[in-house]
């Protein structure tokens, strides 16, 4: 199970910890790079989805896994369509999460990963003690959704390194996430390639990340594209409807 921007392995624990959730199959969360514990880089070029999915193709080599079924949100469901189309042998059904093979543009939302990450590193980190103050500086510079600045502050960690009262740093990789939006927000020229195997886009019917006019971009790739909306989900849908994204995934891996 691969995250979106700015989340971790950890976004999704409670999901995978349920017993009722794909229950006859392992089941692995990564932490992307520049995400939660995985190494940080500093170069723009180094966070492309080439580079993203190499990664997991070392980690495959390392456990020993031969096929695997591939769920992604959002910058992990590119990730993970990019790996179906390059090495379609290793995947033997894929999970896309209210997110579409095209670029996206950057926009005044708040909740636009650019504006996130970009609020992020002008808080202070020096200043703040409490993580209320970290809260109300994110207000402060355009994070007004109170969801979205809980999400960015799942991100924030104790310096166990400072010896003064501010003991905060961010355990992602703000700086490198943030040059390397422009990567994120597009997706490689996939020129002659598709992937066969069985295909299940979830997308969020309050989320505008994956609009009806998407689905020809993922026929093309993808021809085997069944699509599943959860009417009431918004673009975290398995935070949100753990319930219904619980019985989506269940169901087309069934």
């Amino acid at each position: 199970m691969l995250h979106g921007v700015l989340a971790s392995e950890a976004t999704n624990r409670s999901l995978l910890n349920r017993p009722d959730f794909v229950p006859h199959r392992e089941k692995i969360a990564v932490d992307m790079r520049n995400h939660g514990r995985s190494p940080h880089v500093e170069l723009r070029d180094q966070m492309t989805y080439d580079d993203m999915a190499a990664d997991l193709l070392h980690m495959f080599q390392a456990r020993g896994l031969e096929k695997v079924c591939l769920i992604g949100h959002s910058m992990g469901g590119k990730v993970a369509m990019h790996l179906a189309l390059s090495h379609p042998q290793l995947v033997s059904e894929l999970v896309v999460v209210d997110i579409a093979p095209v670029r996206y543009t950057p926009s005044n939302n708040p909740a636009d990963p650019l504006n996130v990450t970009r609020a992020m590193l002008q808080v202070d980190l020096e200043t703040a003690n409490t993580r209320e103050n970290v809260d109300q500086q994110l207000l402060k510079h355009g994070i007004t959704s109170e969801p979205v600045r809980q999400f960015a502050m799942t991100n924030l960690a104790i310096d166990r390194g400072q010896q003064t009262a501010a003991n905060y740093r961010w355990k992602a990789n703000i700086n490198a996430i943030e040059q390397s939006l422009p990567n994120i927000m597009s997706f490689p020229d996939q020129q002659g390639r598709q992937f066969d195997g069985p295909t299940c886009v979830i997308r969020g019917g309050k989320s505008n990340y994956v609009p009806f006019q998407s689905m020809r971009a993922f026929t093309a790739l993808f021809p085997k594209t069944k699509l599943v909306t959860i009417s009431e989900g918004g673009h975290w849908l398995q935070s949100q409807m753990p319930d219904q994204f619980s019985k989506a995934v269940n169901d087309f891996l069934q």
